[in-house]
C-alpha cells in the first residue's frame, strides 16, 4: 500500500518521534526534500496541531464527502446561476432533510458509498493499525 505521507496514519504521540527518526536516517535528496516539505507544511504549522491532523484509526481521512455534498448542493441550488434568491430556499430545503439524515445515520440505515479499491485500501490500513497496536501493547 502506498501512502503519500507516512505520518498521519500514526497515533499523534508517535508522529514526532517517527519524524525525528526519519530525519536522522535521511540518506537521499528525495527523502530530505520530503522531510523538509513535512517540516514546512505539517510540523511547523501554526494552524493545525499534530493531534488535529493525525488520522490514526479514522475511517474518513479526506474531505471528499464534503466535496460531494457541495457539488450536489450547488447543482440542486442552481449551479453557475446561484444567487441569494436560489440559495436561501436551497438551504431551507437542505436544513429540512438534516433531521432525517441524522436519524438514518444513527440507525445505520444510511451507508457511505465507497469504491472497491478504497475499501481494500481501508482494510489494509486497518490491518496495519491492528498490527501496530499489538506491537505497542507487547512493548
Amino acid at each position: 500500500m502506498m501512502l503519500q505521507d507516512p505520518l498521519p496514519p500514526l497515533p499523534a504521540a508517535h508522529i514526532l518521534p517517527t519524524y525525528q527518526s526519519l530525519r536522522e536516517s535521511a540518506t537521499t535528496q528525495q527523502l530530505t526534500d520530503l522531510l523538509n516539505y513535512l517540516d514546512n507544511t505539517l510540523l511547523n504549522n501554526s494552524i493545525w496541531s499534530v493531534q488535529q491532523w493525525s488520522v490514526f484509526m479514522l475511517t474518513v481521512r479526506t474531505n471528499n464527502d464534503t466535496e460531494d455534498w457541495h457539488r450536489r448542493f450547488i447543482g440542486q441550488a442552481g449551479g453557475d446561476k446561484l444567487n441569494i434568491y436560489r440559495l436561501v430556499p436551497a438551504l431551507k430545503l437542505e436544513a429540512e432533510t438534516i433531521d432525517i439524515t441524522v436519524q438514518q445515520v444513527n440507525e445505520q440505515q444510511l451507508t457511505r458509498y465507497q469504491r472497491e479499491t478504497y475499501k481494500k485500501t481501508q482494510q489494509k490500513l486497518e490491518n496495519l493499525w491492528d498490527r501496530y497496536e499489538d506491537k505497542q501493547n507487547k512493548t
